[in-house]
Order: C-alpha cells, then structure tokens, then sequence
C-alpha cells in the first residue's frame, strides 16, 4: 500500500496497533512497514525460536496454522533452504495443496482478506498483460479507491500496481484462483 491509505488498509493497521493512525504516525516508509509487518505477526529482522527471521518464519506461522495435518515446519524449512526457496514456495512447488488453502495462508500472512475468484479482471484498469501475467481481478471499485485480489500478492506487485493506478487508494486481498 502506499500513501494515501484505502480505508480498509487503515482499518486493518489501527485495529493492530488499537490506535487511531495519523499522517504523522505513518509519515515515514519504515514506519509503515512495520505496522504492516504487525499485522502478519513478523517484525522485519526479528528471530524467531526457531531461528528464522522476517517472511520465512512468519510463513512458517502461518503454513502450521492453516494446513490440516499440522506441518512440521522444521522439516519445511530445512527443505526449502536446500531448494533456495521459501517456506510458502517450498510447499507450493511439492503440490497437494489446493490453491483454496494457499490463499489462506498468503491471507494470513499479509494481514489481508479473502476474496472469492468472482470478481473482473482487472484488464480494463491495468495494462491486459500486467493483469493477466499476476492474476489481478477487482473486487470493488469506487470513485477514488480500488480493492484488488491476486493469488500471489506480493509487496512488489503492490509497489508496481500502486504507480499505475496513482492517485486511486488501492487496497489488496487474496483469491486462491491458479494461473
């Protein structure tokens, strides 16, 4: 997300921190990341217990609550470290994990919704390339804010969607639709 705050966004980071967010509170980019990085549950830098720090242990946190049999995250860790990538991607990649269940995890650990793979693509608003290569559907659209899914929201994506679309205030959820 990036400044002006969509509502929801905001909604979402007050009711964290359990205090109203001024201009003067998310006046600078680190600190708002890290009020985002409240919501998932990681601070940027931060260890955990076991060992990891940032994305790879709050995907880890997030993998152990939503996947039914509980993972053994020290094995999923160790396993993507060997192949070079996340925790999320390593489980990915090894398959049997519906995308319905993936959403729920990547919904977790951004602090954002779920969305159902309903809405319209977001062709009409960004480049048709750029909308399709990422999955991009709107989900609702008002007069100065956009609220946007994609099955692999990223901060990223975020960033790039946010310059195409300025000054709309965009907001983001995941759908578990697969490209």
């Amino acid at each position: 997300c990036a400044a002006p705050l969509h509502d929801a966004v905001r909604a979402t980071i007050e009711a964290t921190l359990g205090e109203p967010l001024s201009f003067d509170t998310v006046g600078t980019p680190s600190v708002l990341r890290v009020s985002l990085a409240a919501i998932s549950g990681t601070i940027p830098g931060a260890v955990d217990e076991s060992g990891l720090f940032g994305t790879d242990a709050a995907e880890l946190r997030a993998l152990e609550a939503e996947l039914e049999p509980r993972v053994d995250v020290a094995r999923v860790a160790g396993a993507a470290r060997e192949e070079g990538l996340s925790p999320l991607e390593h489980v990915e990649a090894s398959g049997g994990v519906s995308p319905t269940i993936l959403a729920r995890v990547r919904a977790r650990l951004y602090g954002l919704s779920l969305a159902p793979w309903k809405g319209s693509s977001a062709a009409g608003l960004l480049p048709p390339r750029f909308a399709h290569a990422h999955g991009v559907t709107v989900v609702h659209r008002g007069t100065d804010a956009v609220v946007l899914a994609a099955p692999r929201p990223t901060p990223r994506l975020a960033q790039e969607v946010v310059s195409l679309l300025a000054p709309l205030k965009v907001a983001w959820a995941v759908h578990p639709h697969t490209r």
